[in-house]
């Protein structure tokens, strides 16, 4: 599957399996920012030539059964658990006084 994801939707940039996978997939925004482009990128090619009708059957795919929703939504709720998390851990290092509280 690597070899063939690696040259769709204009991957072509990494080296091995590891860097694509860096680069895609190491954590739920990366993995949401990777999804939206596949969804977003305008297939060139003939398909007798290139992967240009599988990329166009998996971005519709993508978008149709909701993966990419659910991508970014995981992708929101990571993002603000580990910003409240740094507000706790800020609040507990400098508390804030009465007439600062929020």
């Amino acid at each position: 599957m690597y070899k063939h994801l690696s040259n769709c939707f204009g991957n072509i940039a990494y080296n091995d399996i590891d860097g694509f996978y860096a680069a895609c997939f190491r954590n739920a925004q990366r993995r949401a920012d990777s999804l939206h482009r596949c969804v977003e990128y305008h297939c060139y090619g003939n398909p007798a030539y290139t992967f240009s009708d599988v990329e166009r059957q998996l971005a519709t795919w993508l978008r149709d059964s909701g993966e990419l929703d659910k991508a970014k939504q995981i992708s929101a709720d990571n993002t603000q658990a580990e910003e409240l998390a740094l507000r706790d851990k800020l609040l507990a290092r400098y508390p804030l006084d009465d007439a600062t509280k929020l």
